[in-house]
């Protein structure tokens, strides 16, 4: 009997451990990014944040300009700065909104996150000083210079805070 139930017991864990890794590899590179595009892709993210929050947080998407699929590198790029950012939003931000605006625009296109949390102070990240408590940041800035893009983000304590990252098309 202790034998069927430990094998119970280690079945369990081995599922478990499939359906977080099968959650992972989605969440690193989901179906519809590849099949549908980014602006689907980013709205699934933030259906994600709307879904999965203990505490609310209003979540708005914005398109401006004529959208047009990106470079697949750029795309990926744009999905995982979005996905870090909106992260930073849930666990840290104590925000009550975000929202999120693509910019379709002549040669470049903008992604931008915005929410009215807590913000924190700029200046240790841009300096470099806060490095490991700042790496998504690093991280976010690092994507967009891989694909020829800029980073920018501007907080203000107690206001909010707002990642920009501009890629040329």
């Amino acid at each position: 009997d202790q034998a069927v139930a430990k094998v119970a017991e280690i079945q369990d864990m081995v599922d478990r451990t499939l359906a977080d890794v099968r959650r992972f590899s989605r969440d690193l590179r989901p179906a519809v990014l590849d099949d549908l595009g980014l602006l689907p892709a980013l709205e699934w993210l933030l259906g994600e944040l709307r879904d999965n929050q203990t505490h609310s947080i209003a979540v708005y998407f914005e398109e401006v300009g004529q959208p047009r699929r990106l470079p697949v590198e750029v795309e990926l790029s744009l999905f995982r700065i979005a996905q870090e950012a909106l992260q930073n939003v849930r666990k840290h931000s104590q925000a009550t909104i975000v929202t999120l605006t693509v910019q379709f625009a002549d040669g470049e296109t903008y992604l931008e996150i915005t929410d009215n949390g807590r913000g924190f102070n700029t200046e240790k990240w841009r300096t470099g000083l806060s490095r490991e408590i700042h790496l998504g940041l690093h991280g976010m800035q690092e994507r967009a210079q891989l694909v020829g893009g800029t980073f920018s983000i501007r907080a203000t304590p107690q206001k909010g805070t707002t990642a920009s990252i501009s890629v040329p098309f």
